[in-house]
């Protein structure tokens, strides 16, 4: 049996510590988990360098706070969760 694997290779800008931050490139899907006393908003993540099948499951409260131009581009389903629709500022 042969596996194909593809690798996208990209231009990627490293810091003066060899490392880089990794890009936002969609919201995959939405998930709510309830617990007892609150309910728990996820979302899963695609990055850039990243496959698809390497996308990771974030909290929707962390993602609005880091990328909240990514909550204003899509609509229904991805919404921010009511808590954090205020008008704090």
């Amino acid at each position: 049996m042969v596996m194909k694997l593809h690798y996208y290779w990209d231009l990627v800008l490293l810091d003066k510590n060899m490392s880089y931050e990794e890009e936002l490139v969609a919201i995959l899907d939405r998930e709510v988990y309830k617990l007892r006393s609150k309910d728990i908003a996820y979302v899963k993540v695609q990055w850039k360098n990243r496959l698809v099948e390497e996308s990771t499951w974030k909290t929707e409260d962390y993602m609005y706070r880091r990328y909240p131009h990514i909550f204003c581009r899509f609509r229904y389903p991805f919404l921010p969760s009511p808590s954090l629709r205020t008008n704090d500022g």
